[in-house]
């Protein structure tokens, strides 16, 4: 798996999985094109953290036209999340690096080779994978995991009390997100 070749060792850590009945190839394929906010628990949740940021900038009318549009990846690179390597049609690794705990983020895309470097004091570095096993030709088995390894003591006990606090709320947010990929590649199974 890439992200066990790109982050190795990490503080915080979380895992999901779903069953999905479609190919190899649908299911890759609704990583991409699925609407991850399409759950409005995941969709409220995704708000609520942006909300802060977008109060600050001045960009709420912005906040609100978007929550109302699908959710897929490409938007969520926009906002710095970034691909950093791929082995399609199985393994995804999205990277990305900030200040997790603060009300921007402060968030920076990095790439593959960034994370063969340590992480700069003071912020943390997150690897979040998708990967797609096949059980049979018409059944798969969808794997999330996120992966956070930070730059200093003094981000480790922030971005810890800002997991105490976001944890459990970022883990349904990528059950949900699981569930609309599974959708997406179901749908497009029977095509």
């Amino acid at each position: 798996m890439l992200i066990d070749d790109v982050m190795p060792k990490w503080e915080v850590g979380s895992r999901h999985q779903i069953v999905v009945h479609a190919g190899v190839a649908e299911t890759y394929a609704a990583i991409r094109s699925a609407n991850l906010g399409a759950h409005p628990m995941a969709r409220l949740m995704l708000g609520v953290r942006a909300l802060p940021g977008a109060l600050l900038s001045g960009t709420l009318r912005e906040l609100r036209t978007r929550n109302s549009a699908p959710i897929a990846l490409a938007d969520f690179e926009a906002r710095g999340f970034h691909v950093v390597a791929e082995s399609p049609p199985t393994d995804m690794l999205i990277g990305l690096e900030g200040e997790f705990w603060t009300v921007s983020g402060r968030l920076r895309p990095v790439s593959a080779a960034d994370f063969r470097t340590p992480v700069p004091p003071g912020l943390a570095r997150a690897a979040w994978s998708f990967t797609v096993e096949a059980v049979t030709p018409t059944s798969t088995i969808l794997k999330t995991e996120t992966r956070v390894l930070t730059g200093s003591p003094a981000a480790r006990r922030r971005f810890r009390c800002y997991w105490a606090v976001v944890g459990m709320g970022s883990g349904l947010i990528r059950r949900m997100m699981l569930r609309a990929i599974k959708g997406e590649a179901e749908r497009g199974a029977t095509r």
